[in-house]
């Protein structure tokens, strides 16, 4: 079931060169939470164990990568298609450690075989929380971690946008913790 957009709730933002702002979540509603799922390499044979839990109003991503078989862990959260119509930009508050980079992911319902992601590069210290800005407009189409051809599957399209996510699969056997305070969607004034 598509996340509803009751909990979508437009912001108008007083940060320069911004139109609007979309709070896609602050993991503070229950039953917003309960849309976000773990999908782990195990779906292809993997031996990874990821899971996610929400304390203090955050979404904390844990758990081990086995690259023995696979190599990857994921959290997704379907919404309404159409609530990213219009936004160019997604800023999401991230507290990371050392592992990366997680890539923020999203699916298309034009092609729903495929998604399209973008890495995360923090620039603050470890273990402190940061934000971290991405233009949709870069993010790239791949399928099971492998690159597309941009000339040949094209760019994300918001408006099309119905799953996000977070993925980690970095090559690196280990723990891993992420947290995620809150994902917000900007429309940035073109002119």
């Amino acid at each position: 079931m598509a996340f509803s957009t009751f909990f979508f709730a437009l912001l108008f933002a007083a940060m320069p060169g911004a139109n609007r702002s979309l709070l896609v979540t602050d993991f503070s509603e229950t039953d917003a939470n309960a849309g976000w799922r773990n999908v782990n390499d195990n779906v292809m044979g993997g031996r990874s164990d990821g899971q996610h839990r929400f304390e203090d109003d955050t979404m904390v991503l844990f758990g081990d990568i086995n690259t023995n078989g696979g190599g990857f862990t994921s959290v997704r959260l379907p919404i309404d298609q159409g609530n990213l119509a219009g936004m160019t930009h997604v800023t999401l508050r991230i507290k990371p450690d050392d592992r990366g980079p997680w890539r923020f992911i999203a699916y298309d319902a034009d092609n729903r075989r495929i998604n399209y992601r973008i890495d995360l590069e923090p620039t603050g210290e470890l273990s402190e929380w940061q934000e971290v800005t991405i233009a949709m407009a870069d993010m790239i189409p791949s399928w099971r971690g492998r690159s597309l051809s941009v000339e040949r599957y094209g760019r994300v399209e918001p408006s099309r946008i119905y799953q996000i996510g977070l993925i980690l699969n970095d090559t690196r056997d280990g723990p891993y913790e992420l947290r995620v305070d809150r994902i917000v969607a900007t429309a940035v004034d073109k002119s």
